[in-house]
């Protein structure tokens, strides 16, 4: 509260500096740090650690007709509208992985649980808060 009072701002995802004691603190600027979620940089890199997740496992020939699991850390988009913008990379990766999965059906899920990709129907099966 104090950064935000003071700079009119504050990080939402990083630990503010301050030294001196409570009385006397002194707060370090701190700069805002966000994503772009709807560039092609951001896409590209979601697309690159899909396919590393799924090349660490689809070059075992035990895992045979196996279901797939990926998880991932989709806390950085709070809304379940802003979910959506997963789908692209989502589609990019499956484009490229698809033709040589050794998985019956492959699952993106996120952390939070509001986001769940299936390969069986290529689409989003849940993309909002559990009731």
């Amino acid at each position: 509260m104090e950064h935000l009072h003071l700079y009119k701002r504050a990080p939402a995802f990083q630990e503010i500096k301050a030294s001196g004691t409570k009385n006397k603190r002194i707060l370090e600027e701190q700069e805002v740090v966000a994503r772009e979620i709807k560039c092609p940089i951001w896409n590209q890199e979601i697309t690159s650690k899909l396919c590393e997740a799924f090349d660490r496992k689809n070059c075992e020939p035990q895992y045979q007709n196996y279901l797939l699991i990926i998880t991932f850390d989709d806390w950085e988009l709070p809304s379940s509208e802003d979910k959506k913008y997963f789908l692209a990379p989502i589609s990019d990766f499956w484009r490229i992985k698809e033709a040589n999965s050794i998985f019956n059906r492959v699952l993106v899920i996120g952390d939070s649980q509001k986001f769940i990709w299936d390969s069986g129907c290529c689409q989003i099966i849940l993309c909002q808060t559990p009731q």
